[in-house]
């Protein structure tokens, strides 16, 4: 029962961090489309802990797959093409360690760099259903020129530019999750 605690609470702590980093974008429409960014960043740490206990395929994947399990039920997954990108960037993220090595550590970095695209998944109808997206927007924040901004990012150039993002910040939060650890965020083994 012991050794579930950790990483019950590990994920209990990234989901209020890629929670929060959602809400972030009831501030402006930058922080709406990008929040994705920002929680790559701060959940590494709580995905690297956790992760580097264990070199089981499943480990770093878990963590995007349970956050989106609990947005369904909460009714905030509303398009299949955010579930469906989810499954596959948490699996992608599984293979990319496992061809890596799991047992290196490198293997851990990029298999969260990956997993860290996950939260910028869920504006995936941004670009696939812009103008089901545009009237959503309106009515959820009340504001047609919010929802104007909004469409600023709605072009290929914005959607590289979150998946770049996602990746390189999801990547640095990994190093810098090993440091403010002093390096005990390593693989077990």
């Amino acid at each position: 029962m012991k050794k579930y605690l950790f990483p019950v609470g590990m994920f209990l702590i990234y989901f209020v961090i890629v929670f929060a980093c959602e809400f972030l974008g009831f501030l402006s429409p930058l922080l709406w489309v990008y929040f994705g960014v920002l929680a790559a960043l701060l959940a590494a740490a709580p995905v690297m802990a956790a992760a580097s206990k264990s070199d089981k395929i499943g480990t770093i994947a878990l963590f995007p797959i349970i956050y989106l399990l609990i947005m369904l039920l909460l009714g905030e997954v509303s398009q299949p093409i955010v579930f469906i990108c989810v499954i596959l960037v948490s699996i992608l993220a599984e293979v990319v360690r496992k061809l890596v090595g799991s047992k290196k550590q490198l293997s851990l970095r990029l298999g969260y760099a990956v997993a860290a695209l996950a939260p910028g998944m869920y504006l995936l109808p941004l670009w696939t259903k812009t103008d089901w997206y545009y009237e959503g927007a309106v009515e959820e924040m009340g504001s047609q020129a919010y929802a104007d901004s909004l469409m600023k990012f709605a072009t290929p150039l914005g959607l590289i530019a979150l998946i770049v993002l996602c990746f390189a910040v999801g990547y640095l939060g990994a190093l810098i999750a090993e440091k403010l650890f002093k390096n005990k965020v390593r693989i077990a083994l």
